[in-house]
């Protein structure tokens, strides 16, 4: 009788054990599904090393996307429309914008870059002397405020200003 009873015992604790193994192959499937699911969603929502300089004054625009060309590729652009587009596209690292862009629906480079999505590191460009005004409308997007480099030295520490941002971005 005893034997019986040992008997039924271990088919009772094998039975438990071979149940506990399945579980946890179940569940190493789900983590392993939930991580290639996070995995995927990470590299399609990444941001690229990529900056966006948003600037319609085409020379101003030109000279800045020149010297930001040594630290990431620079997609250039001088409407808010088309900045629109290429931000979603691209999903850049950077935004550089022109606060005051000219623009007939009275849209500014702030607004700009309150309506991009989050995750890039933004940044805000003024040549004029309103630093207080720049100050403010950077804050309320959370962007830098910095005034447009007019010299060799200004536009070097803009550059490595926006290294940093690239650098902080993307993890590089």
């Amino acid at each position: 009788m005893r034997g019986g009873a040992l008997d039924a015992d271990l088919d009772a604790l094998r039975t438990a054990r071979t149940r506990r193994v399945e579980a946890t192959a179940r569940h190493v499937a789900s983590v392993t599904s939930l991580s290639t699911s996070l995995s995927r969603w990470a590299r399609e929502h990444a941001l690229r090393r990529v900056i966006v300089v948003v600037d319609d004054d085409a020379a101003a625009g030109a000279a800045i996307a020149h010297a930001l060309r040594t630290v990431a590729p620079v997609v250039l652009v001088g409407d808010y429309d088309a900045a629109r587009v290429v931000i979603e596209r691209e999903r850049p690292a950077v935004i550089v914008a022109d606060h005051l862009l000219s623009d007939a629906s009275g849209r500014t480079g702030a607004l700009l870059l309150s309506l991009s999505p989050r995750g890039p590191r933004a940044v805000l460009l003024s040549g004029l002397s309103e630093t207080d005004a720049l100050r403010a409308a950077a804050r309320a997007v959370h962007a830098l405020a910095v005034e447009r480099p007019t010299t060799l030295d200004a536009l070097d520490a803009f550059t490595d200003l926006v290294r940093g941002l690239v650098a902080d971005a993307t993890g590089t």
